[in-house]
């Protein structure tokens, strides 16, 4: 039987990835949501709605939740650092843990919580940031890259991408950087509007957008999309991702681009 609440009105019953329910644990969830006691509410959440048993989505009143856009999450934990008694944040250090955070509240305060606690008790740097979750590429290295690939330069683009993995940085963190960068770089140039660029390479990355094509930009990105798309299952992620950018050279040498 359902309890009642001690204190509010309803008991709330937050169910997450609700689509994992399966057989008998469906069948039970089913009974209850049929004829729901008036004293409870339930929130089934799920990123796979079209795998929920038809009879128990058409019982539900659908909310569709988005991810938050990253100065949105910036904002918002300079206010929680505020809190904490945190007087000074950079703001580089804050996008950072949004952009890391990639839409979500929730990992944004989990990655903050343990940045706080390493910090002095009043200030957080951009230093203290990359020291604590991994130091991140950014659109400098992007703007290597480019530059190698456009050139039609294989040894170039080889060995930048090389020497960060020698550092100790895995390919697939390379690719994801390099992924963001490239995507950043075709909003600016297809719509004028660039998401967030870090101070120190703004000047530099003003300058290569406007001189590269965005058939060349869209092109790059689709590619680099379909390489993390395969790296998930490859053994060997660092030969995946040396023929994604040998191709891409090559395919530019044979003007297909």
């Amino acid at each position: 039987a359902m309890r009642y609440p001690l204190m509010c009105k309803k008991r709330v019953f937050i169910i997450d990835e609700v689509h994992c329910l399966r057989g008998a644990a469906s069948s039970a969830l089913l009974k209850i949501l049929e004829e729901p006691p008036e004293s409870s509410m339930f929130i089934l959440a799920t990123t796979e709605g079209h795998r929920i048993m038809p009879t128990i989505r058409s019982r539900c009143q659908k909310f569709d939740l988005k991810t938050i856009g990253t100065k949105t999450i910036s904002k918002y934990l300079r206010s929680i650092a505020k809190k904490e008694g945190i007087t000074s944040c950079e703001e580089d250090a804050l996008m950072t843990i949004a952009k890391a955070a990639k839409g979500s509240i929730r990992d944004a305060l989990s990655i903050l919580e343990p940045i706080i606690n390493r910090s002095d008790g009043t200030s957080i740097d951009i230093n203290l940031v990359n020291e604590s979750i991994g130091l991140s590429l950014g659109h400098g290295f992007f703007c290597d890259v480019l530059i190698a690939i456009a050139k039609k330069s294989y040894l170039d683009a080889l060995r930048l991408i090389k020497r960060i993995i020698n550092r100790g940085r895995t390919p697939e963190s390379v690719l994801e950087d390099l992924l963001e960068s490239a995507y950043t770089m075709m909003l600016h140039k297809s719509i004028g509007k660039v998401l967030y660029v870090e101070e120190p390479s703004k000047e530099r990355w003003e300058k290569i957008q406007s001189k590269v094509s965005i058939d060349l930009i869209i092109y790059v990105t689709k590619k680099l999309a379909e390489c993390a798309n395969e790296i998930r299952t490859s053994n060997r992620t660092d030969i995946l991702l040396d023929s994604c950018i040998i191709e891409m050279i090559r395919e530019i040498e044979l003007k297909k681009v």
